[in-house]
């Protein structure tokens, strides 16, 4: 181990004079965290700075090579048993990659709409006059989401394509620019109305690498940097397409959640729905006592022998057909759910007593019904319990309507037996 060390000691005395012959501020750390070499540059940068460089080294992933801070430029260089910190100023390139990036960040955080927040960083970091950010609408068509004239939104519109620079822009699919905008398109009315000279642009995609829209900057000098526009475009559409990817990907979970919810045979709601159901009610009688609410269990009758006689498929004919008659049994505002093979349970948004005897009259005529429907003689149990009548207990709830689905179960099958 004392080797070791003096071996690492001597190899940093090595590098020493290297190290402070550098311009730029050079910091060398142990796994520890601990500086073991740095050079005047790095002595001289802020306090605060060198703590965070240090703290920042302890924490990075190793995939992280480079990053900003505090104004500076910060690479990171493995070595054995070491990393070296090489801290360097903004340059001016630099900071001109970096300016749409920092309004982009800006804006966000003043702007609800990131479209007009992505024109605003365009212009004030390229200084163009007129900035718009458009959606495809049709295969020759755009739809323009923002339309920024000297940091003025003016009123979106809709425009066809077809002999624009926007169609050039569409079909090279890479960023476009003229030079003299109007004498490349001299029968577009639209330009010499604005008195545009100048004109970039750039599409930009969805999560398929679909093209969506593209960002459009038009400008009444000819005297702009190209270069500097092609870099703010492509910072710009790469976050426009990453908002329309997380847009995509937010409705898929949406999708996704909602079908969670969703019996697939039936297309009502499943055991889970009925569960986050039962979750919502008992959190709303805590804050609400006078509220009250029915359900009602039901478990199909002969759907055993339906299945043996004349086929899953008819089984499966069976629920469907229930779940569909069941929930018309409710009012709209009443759910209907399936919370296993054979069995349903109907919740009703109130307290339903006084109206129970013309649900069962509706309930025994929906039971014909199907039975006509299927050719075969099958029926369904039901059992009602008002929430009022635990108390608000919900396991209690559910459970006394079980009991009371399944006395008719028993009734009912002692009537079929002695007949």
């Amino acid at each position: 181990m004392q080797s070791a060390k003096r071996n690492e000691n001597t190899n940093l005395l090595e590098i020493s004079d290297l190290v402070a012959s550098v311009s730029d501020a050079i910091a060398i750390v142990d796994k520890d965290g601990q500086v073991l070499l740095q050079n005047l540059h790095f002595d001289n940068l802020p306090k605060a700075l060198q703590v965070r460089l240090v703290n920042n080294l302890q924490r990075a992933n190793n995939q992280i090579k480079n990053y900003f801070l505090m104004g500076y430029q910060v690479k990171l260089v493995s070595l054995v048993a070491a990393t070296a910190i090489i801290v360097e100023p903004f340059t001016k390139e630099l900071s001109q990659r970096l300016l749409p990036i920092t309004e982009l960040t800006r804006n966000f955080a003043e702007h609800d709409d990131i479209f007009n927040a992505v024109a605003l960083a365009i212009q004030q970091s390229l200084g163009w006059k007129w900035v718009s950010i458009t959606r495809f609408i049709g295969r020759d068509r755009l739809e323009v989401l923002t339309f920024i004239q000297d940091g003025v939104k003016l009123e979106n519109y809709e425009y066809d394509i077809i002999g624009t620079p926007c169609k050039t822009v569409i079909d090279t699919v890479k960023f476009t620019f003229f030079e003299n905008v109007v004498s490349a398109f001299p029968n577009y009315q639209a330009l010499q109305d604005l008195g545009a000279v100048t004109y970039a642009g750039l599409i930009f995609k969805d999560s398929n690498g679909t093209p969506v829209g593209h960002v459009m900057a038009m400008h009444d000098d000819e005297k702009v940097n190209y270069a500097q526009a092609q870099h703010v475009f492509e910072v710009a559409t790469l976050t426009l397409s990453a908002h329309f990817k997380l847009t995509e990907m937010n409705r898929k979970l949406r999708e996704a959640n909602k079908m969670a919810l969703i019996d697939k045979l039936t297309g009502v709601g499943n055991r889970l729905a009925f569960d986050n159901k039962l979750e919502t009610i008992a959190k709303l009688s805590h804050q609400r006592k006078s509220d009250d609410h029915t359900v009602a269990m039901i478990d199909l009758d002969n759907l055993k022998p339906l299945n043996d006689t004349l086929g899953h498929a008819a089984g499966d004919k069976f629920i469907r057909l229930m779940a569909k008659e069941l929930e018309k049994l409710g009012r709209s505002t009443d759910r209907i759910y399936r919370i296993g093979g054979d069995e349903f349970a109907l919740v009703f948004s109130q307290n339903i007593n006084h109206s129970i005897d013309s649900i069962l009259k509706r309930f025994s005529l929906m039971e014909r019904k199907v039975s006509k429907a299927l050719g075969f003689d099958i029926g369904a149990s039901i059992g009602f319990a008002s929430l009022s009548e635990t108390s608000g207990n919900i396991k209690g709830w559910i459970k006394l309507a079980d009991k009371r689905m399944y006395e008719c179960k028993t009734t009912r099958h002692k009537l079929t037996t002695k007949s």
